[in-house]
């Protein structure tokens, strides 16, 4: 039942609802989901001395956030990034396409137009040969030893933002990271011969959070490189 909540000012109210999961004899307990619905109370329409609301009322949508499948327990304890070394040159993605840059000289690359999201600059290299990458983990606390599964993936990027190909299988390990510590992963590539393109070298991290080593996501990120079409 809804309370008065008066006119001052009227607008709109967020209905919260949040899951916790209990994950060990103590019974703490991490947020695995938020949901939330938006509703609103209007404020009191007076007219011919009759205090009520508008009679005609527009159906209004319900809006939702979902964390489903995060740890969030989890997600504030660990930062990670990616780090690709020694490229050949650099690939900009911009309105226009790609253009490649090798030795300082640019070359026009396919017309192929990104969302504006993965507009930048990233770095070249060529197809049958290493990418070197380096994954770092750090445990901000308050865990004493953050133990996670960490898989790294390769795709093609397709031009509307979703994955295309695979470019490698799924190379999993299991890291265990104490707190303060910074994990340093060597996760390099050899780059097999794949269209030309932007492709998407994303890592995740699965915490495992009971004896049935069901696991969580709680932390993605991704990185862009880009192997080019033959120059000549």
């Amino acid at each position: 039942t809804l309370p008065p909540t008066g006119k001052d000012p009227p607008g709109l109210n967020a209905f919260l609802v949040s899951l916790y999961h209990h994950y060990n004899e103590n019974n703490d307990a991490s947020l695995v989901m938020q949901k939330e619905g938006i509703f609103c109370p209007p404020e009191v329409i007076e007219e011919a001395g009759v205090i009520g609301v508008a009679e005609q009322a527009e159906t209004a949508s319900i809006a939702t956030s979902s964390g489903t499948g995060k740890h969030y327990g989890e997600l504030n304890m660990l930062e990670a990034d990616i780090e690709f070394s020694y490229p050949v040159g650099t690939t900009v993605a911009d309105a226009t396409g790609l253009t490649y840059y090798i030795g300082g000289i640019p070359y026009p690359g396919p017309n192929w137009v990104y969302p504006p999201e993965y507009w930048g600059t990233y770095p070249l290299y060529y197809p049958g040969t290493s990418v070197p990458i380096e994954l770092t983990v750090t445990n901000l606390g308050p865990r004493a030893i953050a133990k996670h599964t960490l898989v790294a993936e390769c795709f093609v990027l397709n031009t509307d933002g979703t994955n295309g190909p695979n470019i490698l299988a799924p190379q999993t390990q299991y890291i265990e990271v104490a707190l303060g510590e910074t994990k340093v992963i060597n996760a390099s590539i050899e780059l097999p011969i794949v269209p030309k393109g932007l492709n998407r070298f994303v890592i995740s991290l699965y915490h495992h959070y009971n004896e049935n080593n069901d696991a969580s996501l709680v932390l993605q990120k991704e990185g862009i490189f880009c192997p080019p079409e033959v120059i000549e």
